[in-house]
Order: C-alpha cells, then structure tokens, then sequence
C-alpha cells in the first residue's frame, strides 16, 4: 500500500484507531460478562467500520473478505459478539501490519556512554551458627465453668484435628441418610398425581413412570435417562436442559412443554404430541418419532440427525438452521413449514408434503423427494445437488438461485423437465 495518498493514510489511520477502541470495548465487555444488548451494538459498529475500509481500498481482496456476519435469529448473544471482536482484531492487526507510517525525523547520533568499570565481588559471609533453645510447647489455660485447667498446645491442636475428622464422618453418615431417605421417598412418589411438582434436577434415570402427570411440572435440568413414560402427561412442563437419552415417550402428551436444549437422544416418541412445544438447539439424534404431531413446535437449531419422522406431522413447524441429515421423513406433513438453513443432507423425504414450505438456502444434497409435493414451496438458494425429484410436483415453486441435481444454477423452468418432476410448465 506504498501508493496510497497522505489523505487516505490519514483516514485509514482513523479506521485503525476506531477498531482498536471498538476491539478493547469487546474485551472489557467479556471480562466482566456484560454482554447483554451488546451484539447488535457492536455489529453495527463493526459494519461502518468494514465499509469505510472497503471504500478507502475497494480492490484489497483481504479487507472484502472480512464482510459482517449475518447472524441466525435467536443466535446467541455471546456468539455474535465473539464473531465481531475477531472480526475487529483481524481488521485492526492487517491494517497496523501494511499501512506505511511516517518515519522518525533524523537526529544527530548520542555520544557514546563511558565504560562502567567493573564492581569487584563481595567476601563470602558466614552466617554464625545458632543452637535453637530446648523449648517446651507452650501452655493454653482453659476455663469451663468455674473450673480452670491447663493443655499443650500440641495436645490441643491433636484433639482440634480429631473433632474435624470427627466433623468430617459425622458429615458424609448424613448425607448418605439424606441421599437414602431421597432416594426411598422417591421410590414411593406416585408420579401419577406429580403436576405442578418442582422437580429441578432431579434424577428419575430408568424410572417406570407410565401414566405420570408432569403438566406444569418443573423438571429442568432432571436426569430422566432411559426412564419410560409412555401416555404420561407434561403438557406445559419445564424440561430445559433435561436428559431424556433413550426414554420412552410414546404417546405421551408434550403440548406446549419447554424443551430448549434438551437431551432426546435415541428416545421413543411414536405418535407422542408436541404441538407447540419448544426444543430449541435440542438434541434429538437417532430419536424414534414415527406418527407424532409436532404442529407449530420450534425445533430451530436442533439436531436431528438420523431421527425417524416418517408419517410425523410438522405443519407450521419452525426448523430453521436445524439439522436433519440422513433424517426419516416420508409421507411426513411439512405443510408451511419454515425449514429456512436447514440441512437435510441425504434425508428421505419421499411422498413428504413441503407446500408452502420456506427451504431457502436449505441444504438437499442426496436427499430423496420422490413423489414429494412441492407446490409453492420456496427453494431459493437451496441446494439440491444429487437430490432424487423424481415424481415431485413442483408447481408454482420457486427455484431463484438454486442448485439443481445436476449441479447446475436454476435459469429457466424447463431446467426441471429432465429431473423427472412434474408441474414445473404451469
């Protein structure tokens, strides 16, 4: 950048000191954990920023590939804001590292300093030898009532250990009673008549629970870990951050329960009813949910890999960013669904209804579509390379910037004809 002008330097210098400030802001705000509000904030901040060093060097290939994030909705606060100060402190750094500072102006060389002589070593001291005196532990007078008696103070301090030793195994005998007398209250807990139970943490791990009544239980955080609650009732129940990993939950009722970031793995959910429930970045890999009706849940951002959804209805479900490679979804209802960034790499979505679904920019490499209705879905910017849409009705959807099968850019609807669906000519 030796050709820049003095008066782009001059601005470029200003963009510097503005990501620096901008950059130390960001530290103090992670120092302290006060990150609330900020990302929005700093985004903004980070955009103008970008975009006053994109027009001071608009052919510096570096500084075009540090363009502004776009964050997910619902994306955490903390992660937006990291995203920035990186951002920040990569612009800062390359701008420090290439921008041509003036140099120091010539001054006339220092004299040379004299020679310092040498400082001669010190005679070795010796430290007299002290011979310590025989002393006795000292004596610690105690009074208890009226009577008065005298202890060493090493008597005493063996005794202090004692009682903490004492203190200590008194301590761990209750704790053991605590946890026995938990664990037998909870064997003989009818579960049955548990609505409303605040039940935070708990560990209900391999618990028969069928026919259980959790509605508007608080069960957050509980470990319930291959336990069976199969037709039990959590209708509104709080299950944030739960451990439910190989549970059986078939045909349980889950109707508005709060499942955010909740741990499905492997469990059993056929023909269970989530409608309206949340499970935001929920874990439901392997999970086995054949007939369930998940109507208007929020699964954004969970992970679905693998699960099994056939015949499942998810009308109105909000999927976006979620991830559903090698996910079982035939004759499943995605009726105006929102599946906006999600990836369904490899999954089988065969006689599936998507009409009216949002599957922009979704990921559908390898994905099976056979006989799939895609009428007036919206496809833009999807990729659907090594996607199988053979049979599919694609009538009045839109492909804008989609990658078809063959791994061509969509142009025209008569790219579709050789892919074997049918509707793309009305």
């Amino acid at each position: 950048m030796s050709d820049l002008t003095p008066e782009t330097q001059k601005h470029l210098a200003q963009v510097l000191q503005a990501a620096r400030a901008v950059s130390r802001a960001l530290e103090r705000a992670f120092s302290v954990d006060a990150l609330d509000g900020v990302g929005e904030l700093a985004l903004s901040q980070y955009r103008a920023l970008h975009e006053r060093a994109s027009t001071l060097l608009p052919d510096d290939f570096f500084i075009t590939s540090l363009k502004p994030p776009q964050p997910l909705p619902d994306q955490p606060e903390r992660r937006v804001v990291a995203q920035v100060q990186v951002l920040v402190a990569q612009l800062a750094e390359y701008l420090e590292g290439t921008m041509p500072f003036p140099s120091a102006p010539n001054r006339p060389p220092r004299p040379p300093m004299p020679p310092i002589p040498p400082i001669p070593p010190m005679p070795p001291v010796t430290p007299p030898r002290v011979t310590p005196p025989n002393v006795s532990a000292p004596k610690i007078k105690i009074k208890v009532d009226d009577e008065s008696f005298e202890m060493d103070a090493d008597d005493l301090r063996d005794q202090a250990d004692q009682l903490r030793d004492l203190g200590r195994d008194i301590q761990e005998q209750v704790m053991n009673l605590t946890r026995n007398t938990l664990r037998r209250a909870m064997d003989a807990f009818d579960f049955r008549e548990a609505s409303g139970a605040r039940l935070r943490g708990a560990n209900l791990a391999g618990k028969d629970m069928t026919d259980a009544d959790f509605g508007e239980a608080d069960l957050s955080g509980a470990n319930l870990a291959g336990a069976t609650l199969e037709q039990a009732t959590l209708t509104d129940a709080n299950l944030r951050g739960a451990n439910l990993s190989g549970a059986r939950l078939a045909a349980a009722d889950l109707t508005d329960a709060r499942a955010d970031s909740a741990n499905f793995e492997g469990a059993v959910l056929t023909q269970a009813t989530l409608t309206d429930a949340t499970l935001r970045g929920a874990n439901l890999t392997r999970a086995q949910a054949p007939d369930a009706d998940l109507t208007d849940a929020d699964l954004s951002g969970a992970n679905l890999t693998e699960a099994v959804l056939s015949n499942a209805t998810l009308h109105d479900a909000t999927l976006r960013g979620a991830n559903l490679t090698r996910a079982q979804l035939d004759n499943a209802d995605l009726t105006d669904a929102e599946l906006n960034g999600a990836v369904l790499d490899g999954a089988s979505l065969v006689n599936a209804s998507l009409r009216d679904a949002d599957l922009s920019r979704a990921s559908l490499t390898n994905a099976a579509l056979g006989n799939a209705d895609l009428e007036s879905a919206n496809l833009s910017g999807a990729n659907l390379t090594g996607a199988d849409l053979r049979g599919a009705n694609v009538t009045d959807a839109t492909w804008n910037g989609a990658t078809l099968p063959d791994g061509a850019r969509f142009r025209k609807a008569s790219d579709l004809e050789k892919f074997g669906v049918h509707g793309w000519d009305e």
